[in-house]
């Protein structure tokens, strides 16, 4: 049984949308922190890493510069999306929306699961035009809620605190089943202190 509510996959979108706006906006700031400003056309291509352009002039990184910018921005694309939900379970935006990655016990997913599913975004953004299709398909079309990325990464993504925390794994729990609930073959049926019937059996 998965360990919370996965019906969530309004909520997964709108976060990704909200975390989506975060990322590009903080990939601009980092850009025109390392970008020079010059007359459009002046700065030769071959030495040209990144550019925008407005009217007559543009915004370049050339060089050096290149290497500690790409290094900054893989750093905090590394942060953002696969160490915050690592430690706290979710990005911004899905902090924001009550949702959060699990594994299978119902607990944080962890570093290389999150891993995982962020790479899978190869997959699950396909066709790439039309951005994160096929992961919102899958997610929506089985009844785990899971896209490629979850699937392969044993991760469930759900609304914040509605799990079942599962006993750890290999401890045993008299009366309680591996989902946390309580056995109902435990239970003695008939009343307390009352002899069997004669003829039962």
């Amino acid at each position: 049984m998965p360990p919370g509510n996965t019906k969530v996959v309004g909520r997964r979108s709108f976060a990704m949308i909200f975390d989506a706006i975060v990322a590009t906006a903080v990939g601009f700031g980092v850009f025109f922190a390392f970008a020079e400003k010059r007359p459009a056309g002046t700065t030769a291509f071959g030495n040209v890493y990144a550019r925008v352009r407005s009217g007559a002039d543009e915004w370049v990184i050339t060089g050096g510069k290149a290497g500690v910018f790409f290094l900054v921005l893989l750093v905090f694309t590394l942060a953002y999306w696969v160490v915050a939900p690592a430690v706290t379970g979710a990005t911004l935006g899905q902090g924001l929306l009550g949702i959060r990655v699990v594994s299978d016990d119902g607990r944080r997913a962890g570093f290389g699961r999150n891993l995982v599913r962020q790479l899978l975004w190869i997959v699950d953004d396909f066709p790439y035009f039309i951005p994160w299709l096929t992961g919102f398909v899958v997610a929506l079309s089985n009844p785990q809620n899971k896209r490629v990325g979850d699937m392969v990464a044993g991760t469930w993504v759900v609304r914040s605190g509605s799990q079942v925390a599962a006993a750890p794994s290999g401890l045993a729990v008299p009366g309680v089943m591996a989902s946390g609930l309580p056995d109902p073959t435990s239970v003695p049926v008939g009343i307390p202190g009352s002899a069997p019937s004669a003829g039962s059996g």
